[in-house]
């Protein structure tokens, strides 16, 4: 084969409908999926940050920076967690310092009230002994009589 037989095939073969109904095709898949890529760059920043600046400097770099390379830089800049996940973060380290504290004052209140809650302790058993023996002093009045 020498070189003009190559050259017309390779011309024919570009510009044949099968190639270009491949790069219509290709265009296509390419923009859809650039158009999907933009819609969830949008909706998560929107979970992620509250930033109107950030939103928009992130999904404006996904529009101008062909989609792979916008994605890419978007993934780098883009904060760890959902504004969600930092709320039960939050949540959960309140309620942890919450519990914490209940403790604590529970052992303080113990250390300081040792003496205190054991009068306690021994008043009821005090005031129960005393009704035993105000029962047993009734029976044994009434078995006298």
């Amino acid at each position: 084969m020498n070189l003009e037989s190559l050259m017309s095939a390779a011309q024919s073969f570009f510009s044949s409908n099968a190639f270009s109904l491949f790069l219509q095709g290709l265009i296509l898949y390419i923009a859809v999926l650039w158009i999907a890529i933009i819609v969830w760059v949008t909706r998560d920043v929107n979970n992620r940050s509250n930033s109107l600046f950030f939103q928009v400097f992130s999904i404006l770099i996904v529009i101008f920076l062909t989609p792979l390379f916008g994605l890419l830089i978007y993934l780098i800049l883009r904060p760890g967690k959902t504004l969600t996940e930092k709320y039960i973060e939050e949540m959960q380290m309140q309620l942890l310092a919450e519990a914490e504290e209940e403790e604590r004052m529970k052992l303080a209140a113990l250390q300081k009230g040792e003496v205190s809650a054991l009068d306690e302790e021994l008043a009821s058993k005090k005031g129960k002994l005393k009704k035993v023996l105000s029962k047993q002093k009734d029976t044994e009045m009434k078995e006298e009589e």
